[in-house]
C-alpha cells in the first residue's frame, strides 16, 4: 500500500502536475517540483521505516509469518495461528 502511494505521488509530480516552464534550468524545472529533494528524502525515509517495521521479528511473530526456511515462526501452529494462551 505504501509503495503504491509513493509511486502514485511521484507519477503525479512528474507527469500530471502543471509546472512552470519559464526560468527552468535545463528541463529539470519543468519535470521536478521545487521541493523535490525534500519529497524524495521523505519518501525514502518513510518507505525504509515501513520496511523496517514490517520485517521485525515481533511483527512476524504476531502475524505468524514463516521464517526464511519455510517453517512457521515460534508461537504459531501449522495454520499460522498463534498458540499462545490457548489451552
Amino acid at each position: 500500500m505504501a509503495l503504491t502511494y509513493a509511486l502514485y505521488f511521484w507519477l503525479d509530480q512528474l507527469f500530471l502536475a502543471e509546472h512552470p516552464v519559464s526560468g527552468a534550468p535545463l528541463a529539470l524545472g519543468v519535470v521536478l517540483p521545487s521541493n523535490w529533494a525534500f519529497s524524495a528524502g521523505a519518501t525514502v525515509i518513510t518507505l525504509g521505516y515501513i520496511a523496517w517495521v514490517t520485517n521485525r521479528s515481533k511483527v512476524k511473530l504476531y502475524f505468524g509469518i514463516s521464517d526464511s526456511n519455510g517453517k512457521p515462526s515460534a508461537g504459531a501452529d501449522n495454520d499460522g495461528r498463534s498458540t499462545k494462551n490457548q489451552q
